[in-house]
């Protein structure tokens, strides 16, 4: 969630583009362990909030609240790249 955040972010002319960061931003901070991206998706969720004011911030906060992803992710989240390396299931026919 925070690299999505972080990207939205630096939207400046798109004001929904924000409030759409901040959401992402407060899962970031929610759900990500310990760490450098935790910390770095607190003090977005910091300047984004002086940047929206109390009542876009309150509606990004909602839409966090309201958040539901798509489908159920099989890795879990971390603070770190991803594994080293990754065998897709049913790869072995194809190669």
């Amino acid at each position: 969630y925070y690299s999505l955040a972080d990207v939205l972010s630096k939207n400046e002319e798109n004001m929904d583009s924000k409030v759409v960061a901040a959401q992402y931003a407060l899962l970031a901070s929610a759900y990500l362990p310990d760490g450098k991206n935790k910390m770095k998706a607190e003090k977005l969720v910091e300047i984004l909030e002086e940047r929206l004011g109390k009542d876009l911030f309150g509606y990004a906060l909602q839409l966090a609240r309201d958040y539901r992803p798509m489908y159920s992710e099989q890795w879990k989240m971390d603070d770190a790249p991803g594994a080293e390396f990754l065998e897709a299931p049913g790869s072995d026919a194809v190669n």
